[in-house]
């Protein structure tokens, strides 16, 4: 390992030199608080910015123990601290100049929602930084003045930003107490027999459709009287009056099936979003940040034209023309109603106790028929049961609850549990009379029969499913946002899939598809689902890429969606 020093004498050797020069910085350097790793170096000045870490001895930085206490202090203080690492490179980033991405200075860190990444790591030891940088040039030659100004002002500068002497604490212990407080609150809806707690006061409009931010002048939610509880506090906050707040009161949405009901525009897609996202803890200043949802809700749409591979949807839809067999459903081009029955069956597979949907982005012939319908048609000739008629079996047979928005059909009312009117952005309860109004018109409009649906997950995967990744020498991601990762060749579209932070997600999910390559296969769906779920719920990156600072922990639900959406996905029946 050289002297931090010997970074000058290299620069001023390498100076004008041809770009590929910059491979002589490779390797490991020791100050007196820290050491410097040049883990990757670019090829030239328009090429991904290099990869650098430094890990900073942690009696240096002087961060006290109640900062990684537990798994979600130490999350919230690597998060906070890849914030206040982001300004300070933001603050300097026109200080470099040069060609290309020269000078770029960018660190992995979040905006409105809180979720373990890879470019902070703190422990009992140190703090770890992982950066990417611009090695500046003048077109393809080393301007090493100018990276001097990397080394040896803008990481000294860094460096000093996260000293606990330089942070401001309280804002920083508030931060990760907020945090630890929602994560607590989530841990208290099983046992009180709730999917979702929505607090009093919370601002869930966002201010653009572009924007995470919350709404000005929005109205802020609060919960009917029948529905209001409260959830204790880990760490008491202060209200306005300088008091201390030991409980949140708010919305409790309990296990079942709830409808949420309105006329257009008065909010009802504005509150299922904020349980979409709820599935996070937000910032500080969020709006949504008491807004708990049970971790494993999946947001359910139709989706046009998804590769469906393998899965059995008889519970939705069965009898196809031709003896199309559906307990093995397979297609490159799913319609809007088998999709539909895919995602949510698929959703199940992985764990899901809670569905969340909306019946603006769902297929129609999936969620009702109505009884001019099924005069018309008769259910023989029909071979999708609609989500209607099965939405209770789920709960009753599975225990998987439904929050749904439901604008324009009646029919769910008398299936749901509780019933939720959306108006003027106010959220009134209105079971009773939704259950009134349905016992009216109670008709002929059940078609389905009582008995539990059968669901059959029994599946391999077999390894032709990985070969774009085992026959190429090299690994290459590419995201287009949350819409569409690339992996060498191999596109995956997954725009529908709706519950990604950010494409930092996407892109640890393609490392985490070339960890599942190298199983041997064929290997148990099931089997290999329970393998990825331990390994999510581990601390840490370690098992895909030790040394990445652009990776973001994605839920179970989102790895397996994208897995399902490959369109090289080869899975055949478990042999018994």
């Amino acid at each position: 390992m050289r002297n931090f020093s010997e970074i000058k004498n290299i620069l001023s050797r390498i100076d004008r030199k041809g770009y590929k020069a910059y491979n002589d910085l490779k390797g490991a350097y020791r100050a007196d608080n820290f050491i410097l790793y040049m883990d990757r170096i670019q090829g030239d000045p328009f090429a991904a910015p290099s990869d650098i870490r430094i890990s900073i001895n942690r009696n240096y930085l002087k961060f006290p123990d109640e900062c990684i206490v537990s798994a979600s202090r130490k999350i919230a203080f690597e998060d906070y601290t890849a914030r206040i690492i982001r300004d300070c490179l933001l603050k300097h980033g026109k200080e470099v100049k040069g060609s290309g991405k020269s000078g770029a200075l960018f660190i992995n860190s979040g905006f409105q929602e809180v979720v373990e990444r890879s470019s902070v790591i703190a422990d009992e030891n140190s703090l770890e930084i992982r950066i990417s940088v611009g090695l500046p040039a003048a077109g393809r030659t080393i301007l090493a003045n100018e990276c001097e100004k990397i080394f040896h002002r803008i990481l000294p500068a860094v460096i000093e930003t996260v000293r606990w002497d330089n942070i401001d604490r309280v804002k920083c212990l508030g931060f990760i107490k907020c945090i630890e407080n929602q994560e607590y609150m989530r841990e208290q809806l099983e046992d009180a027999g709730l999917v979702a707690f929505i607090a009093d006061r919370s601002i869930l409009p966002r201010k653009s459709g572009n924007s995470q931010e919350p709404m000005k002048e929005a109205v802020p939610f609060y919960s009917p009287e029948s529905l209001r509880v409260k959830l204790s506090l880990k760490n008491p906050v202060s209200d306005e009056d300088g008091g201390q707040i030991t409980h949140i009161f708010g919305m409790a949405i309990p296990k079942g099936v709830t409808t949420i009901v309105g006329g257009g525009f008065h909010g009802k897609s504005t509150l299922l979003n904020a349980l979409k996202m709820g599935v996070y803890p937000h910032i500080p200043g969020d709006g949504r940040e008491w807004t708990v949802v049970d971790k494993n809700a999946v947001s359910i749409r139709a989706e046009d034209g998804r590769n469906v591979a393998g899965i059995d949807i008889r519970t939705f839809i069965n009898n196809l023309p031709m003896n199309e067999d559906t307990s093995f459903f397979t297609t490159s081009n799913a319609s809007g109603s088998t999709s539909q029955a895919a995602n949510i069956l698929e959703s199940i597979e992985t764990g899901s106790g809670l569905l969340l949907i909306d019946e603006d982005t769902s297929a129609t012939n999936f969620m009702v028929r109505d009884v001019k319908m099924q005069e018309l048609v008769a259910k023989d000739f029909e071979p999708i049961t609609p989500f209607v008629e099965r939405v209770r079996q789920l709960y009753d047979y599975y225990g998987v609850s439904t929050v749904l928005v439901m604008g324009g059909n009646g029919d769910y009312l008398g299936r749901s549990d509780n019933v939720l009117m959306m108006k003027n952005f106010k959220c009134y309860e209105v079971t009773g009379e939704a259950k009134s109004i349905f016992d009216k018109y109670t008709g002929s409009n059940s078609e389905a029969e009582e008995e539990r649906p059968h669901i059959d997950y029994s599946r391999q995967v077999h390894s032709e499913t990985f070969n774009f990744i085992k026959n190429n020498r090299k690994f290459k991601i590419k995201t287009l946002k949350t819409d569409r990762i690339i992996i060498n060749r191999e596109e995956i579209d997954v725009r529908d899939v709706e519950q990604f932070v950010d494409d930092s997600q996407l892109a640890t999910i393609g490392k985490m598809l070339r960890y599942v390559s190298d199983n041997k296969f064929p290997v148990d769906y099931e089997g290999l689902i329970s393998d990825l779920r331990k390994k999510l719920e581990e601390s840490g990156f370690d098992f895909l890429d030790k040394k990445s600072s652009a990776m973001t922990k994605p839920r179970l639900y989102e790895v397996v969606a994208v897995l399902n959406r490959l369109r090289t996905l080869k899975l055949s029946k478990k042999k018994d």
